[in-house]
């Protein structure tokens, strides 16, 4: 045997020389050369795409900063308060004076005849070149619809100043609502993947023991199984977080496409420690909505003075000033164009209009504006009943993920040590794989489940923190410090503070 092997190893060395033989001879060193900047090229290459491709680390602050700089929706409403400017801006010019320039020639030429029966001697002509200009500065002194136009105008520009932050914040708990189902994806696909891992190594292992005779083509079938089942729950951990990934950046609408998001580790961001009562409370304070709501029910009365105002008088002061050059002769017998004229006028005056009576139009418009403003009131009614609704609904779900990442926390600590052991008693010959099989699959459904539970409790705590206006919360350093006033279950505390 051995001199078969050394007869192999000859002919293996041989093999070798020779092929190395032949590459250097039928290589040029312009073949070398060429395949160095081959080298080269392909180097570059690679270089430059991987210089395309922007690195973000993605976190809950600066997410914000994107979504101001990209977000369509954003960008719209920022448009929407310099349209109001400019409104209110058109508005403001009533209190300066309007000069009106006007002309009913520049110039123009006439050419006439009158023809006069039986007596033709009273028959003329007309032959005239004219030019005339009128200028006219006007102020209204009293106009009952200045002030109200430019207050309501005001109002609006205010409106559109709320209607962004509005749009501003619930675009941004949309976007971190979307950037936590990202975080939970990329720890599944994580825990998939060591799930993954786990099972192929124990299907090595029952088929070396199918193979030796020790297990039984049950447990070799159950480690096949299992291990299928894993590689689907990692394709599918994949497509999950290419989906969660592309609504992130869709949110973002970041102009490039292949741009690579880095996020760090879920953990829990904060912990409430406000009462039920305290975070109605605020958010009744805090609510933008009520606040355009108070302005919609301004705005309403403004437009119900303006309607009253129709039927006031409007008082301007004018000045008028007039000129008329002429050259030739209108209206006589024999026209001389080498005749000139001018008439030059200026008129100061006071102008005044009322509409007196309009048929009920006046009054209807006041009733309808009247009638709006009470629908404000009962919709900013309706609003602070939601409210109070999803404060408490939020509430009471983020209660129960607290009580979940407890239990979740002792699930996946209980099923990680329940492997250990069903892994020992296998080794051991005293159970079988099957065993060891499910205790895997109950640890990735309780890693799965606490997953879940912190990602539910970030949301919700996002979720409330938009309601209420609360961006301060308390941290783990910051609410050890209050244990005995904060109504923080203290076990909670223990297993969030450990995660983090």
């Amino acid at each position: 045997m051995s001199s078969n092997l050394m007869k192999f190893l000859k002919t293996k060395k041989y093999g070798i020389l020779i092929s190395t033989m032949f590459f250097v001879l039928s290589y040029s060193p312009e073949s070398f050369s060429n395949d160095s900047n081959l080298k080269k090229n392909q180097f570059n290459t690679f270089k430059k795409n991987s210089s395309s491709n922007k690195e973000i680390l993605l976190t809950d602050k600066n997410l914000l900063e994107l979504i101001e700089k990209y977000n369509l929706k954003l960008i719209n409403s920022k448009l929407n308060i310099t349209q109001n400017k400019l409104l209110l801006k058109s508005e403001l010019s009533a209190w300066y004076p309007k000069l009106n320039l006007s002309s009913n020639g520049l110039p123009k030429y006439i050419d006439g005849y009158t023809y006069n029966s039986p007596s033709s001697s009273l028959n003329t002509l007309s032959r005239q070149i004219t030019t005339s200009l009128n200028a006219e500065v006007k102020w209204d002194i009293i106009n009952p619809l200045r002030k109200p136009e430019i207050i309501s105008a005001k109002k609006k520009l205010k409106k559109a100043k709320l209607n962004y932050l509005v749009n501003l914040k619930d675009i941004e708990l949309d976007a971190i609502e979307k950037f936590y189902f990202l975080q939970q994806a990329q720890e599944e696909l994580k825990v998939a993947k060591k799930s993954l891992q786990y099972s192929k190594v124990l299907l090595n292992e029952a088929k070396i023991n199918f193979d030796s005779g020790i297990g039984t083509k049950l447990e070799l079938l159950e480690a096949k199984t299992q291990f299928f089942r894993d590689k689907k729950l990692v394709s599918q951990a994949i497509g999950d977080k290419k989906i969660k990934r592309r609504n992130l950046l869709n949110i973002i609408n970041h102009p490039k496409e292949d741009v690579i998001l880095k996020l760090p580790q879920p953990q829990a961001y904060g912990i409430w420690d406000y009462s039920l009562k305290e975070s109605i409370k605020e958010s009744y304070n805090y609510s933008k909505k009520l606040e355009i709501n108070k302005i919609d029910q301004s705005i309403n009365n403004i437009d119900a003075k303006k309607a009253l105002a129709l039927k006031k008088p409007t008082i301007s002061i004018f000045n008028t000033f007039s000129s008329n050059f002429n050259r030739g002769q209108s209206l006589v017998s024999s026209p001389n164009m080498d005749a000139k004229s001018s008439v030059i006028s200026n008129t100061i005056g006071l102008s005044a209009t009322w509409n007196i009576i309009d048929g009920g139009k006046a009054k209807s418009l006041y009733k309808y504006n009247k009638s709006k403003t009470n629908e404000s009131q009962n919709k900013a009614q309706m609003v602070m009943n939601n409210l109070k609704k999803d404060v408490e609904r939020f509430f009471f779900k983020l209660e129960t993920e607290m009580s979940n990442i407890i239990t979740t926390k002792k699930e996946v600590e209980s099923s990680n040590e329940s492997l250990r052991l069903a892994r020992l008693r296998f080794q051991s010959g005293i159970s079988t794989q099957r065993e060891v099989v499910n205790n895997q699959r109950d640890l990735t459904d309780a890693q799965y489940n606490f997953l879940k539970s912190v990602t539910n409790y970030n949301i919700y705590i996002s979720k409330l923190k938009r309601l209420t206006g609360i961006t301060q919360i308390d941290s783990c350093d910051s609410i050890k410090k209050k244990l005995i006033t904060s109504k923080i279950n203290k076990e909670f505390l223990d297993v969030i503070c450990k995660n983090n």
